[in-house]
This record gives structure tokens, sequence and C-alpha cells, in this order.
């Protein structure tokens, strides 16, 4: 299955045609402020099966996490949509923005993490919690 995705002005368009990872909720205030909302929601997705046009127009911010890891988040230069986090431990594992998605109905959160940091008013209903990383 080929899925789809693009940034809020279309100039940055995705296909993806592996298999989703782990779409989780992230409560750090690092994921807070890149999102500007109470969580961000990620999907996690193989970088070698992903296809990225226009990637010229992708801008990278590196910041520390809370958890003391160094992170690329990319953006569109555009529009500024979030588009996706790198970690440095696995070149070919990034973390597209759930919300870029074509297909939204696709994307099934399974925990939540950094719960020490959430706002009190963001509840979500999910199976796990962590009050930090989750070892998954």
């Amino acid at each position: 299955m080929k899925i789809n995705g693009s940034c809020l002005c279309g100039k940055i368009y995705f296909s993806y045609s592996g298999r989703l990872g782990t779409a989780s909720y992230c409560h750090c205030d690092d994921c807070r402020k890149a999102t500007g909302g109470p969580y961000t929601i990620s999907v996690m997705v193989e970088r070698d099966k992903l296809n990225i046009e226009n990637e010229a127009l992708l801008k990278a911010f590196e910041c520390t996490a809370d958890s003391g890891t160094t992170l690329n988040r990319l953006f569109c230069s555009n529009c500024g949509s979030p588009i996706m986090t790198t970690h440095p431990h696995d070149k070919n594992l990034v973390w597209i923005k759930a919300g870029l998605f074509d297909q939204p109905e696709l994307i099934k959160p399974t925990h939540e993490s950094w719960t020490t940091r959430k706002v009190p008013w963001a509840d979500i209903d999910v199976e796990k919690s962590f009050p930090e990383n989750p070892e998954i």
C-alpha cells in the first residue's frame, strides 16, 4: 500500500511504501514547543521507503530533547509545517507528523510518552502511558 501526505502548502509531498511503525503522542516540552500544541503525534517510518518531493525545501532545526538526545526537526521552509524528526541513533528511522498523512484513518497511536510534562487538560485515552521515553 502506498501512503501519501503533504505539508500545509503542498510543496513538500511524500509517499511511503513500507509498513507504518508505531504511532505515539509525546508530551515533552520540546514537542509541545515544536508543534504549538499540547503534544505531538508522530509515526515511525523507514527512511529508505520514504520518497519526499521538493526535499530541498526542508529546513532542519537541531535541538536537544528532554531526554538529552540531539534531534533534527525538519519543517517546510515555505509554510512552516513540521514534517519529521530524525534521531541520531538510527539513520533509517524517521518520525513523520501524523497530521500530514492523506489517510489519517491509518494512524492509530498506541501510547503516550513524557507524561511527567503533560499539561493537565490534555487527557488522551491510550493503552500505555510512560513518564519519560518508553523502551519499545
